[in-house]
């Protein structure tokens, strides 16, 4: 596991990227809910920017289907240089729930997923805090 004040400094940014939500008008006796993380990273010229997004869907289609995605922007240490950074595969430090900045982000998905779910009157869908690696 990457130490990661080693390679950023301790404020970061952190923005809500895209929400979409559609209800689906196919009525089935029998459903399964898949819900699936996912975490992309790009280089920028100051650190790098970690994409997480979470898709709530059920099979057969039915009900609803749900996306967020959240972006933390990550600034590099001054004393890290962009080669040190590249040795370090960064999709795969941030695709697993051990990194310092999952909780934050996860946490945030969750409660917007909560929100639109109970918005017609059903009960909320609470989503894992954990990174869903398998839907």
């Amino acid at each position: 596991m990457v130490n990661y004040k080693r390679y950023f400094k301790d404020e970061y940014k952190l923005a809500l990227k895209e929400v979409s939500y559609r209800l689906i008008h196919n009525e089935v006796a029998d459903f399964s809910i898949s819900v699936l993380d996912n975490a992309t990273v790009e280089k920028t010229s100051k650190g790098i920017d970690v994409c997480y997004h979470r898709k709530v869907s059920f099979v057969p289609e039915s009900l609803y289907s749900i996306d967020v995605s959240f972006l933390i922007s990550l600034t590099f240490n001054e004393n890290v240089s962009h080669e040190l950074s590249d040795d370090i595969d960064w999709e795969k430090e941030f695709s697993n729930s051990d990194n310092s900045y999952f909780p934050t982000i996860c946490g945030r998905i969750s409660t917007i997923i909560a929100n639109i779910t109970s918005s017609y009157g059903a009960p909320p869908l609470i989503t894992p805090i954990g990174f869903v690696s398998k839907g």
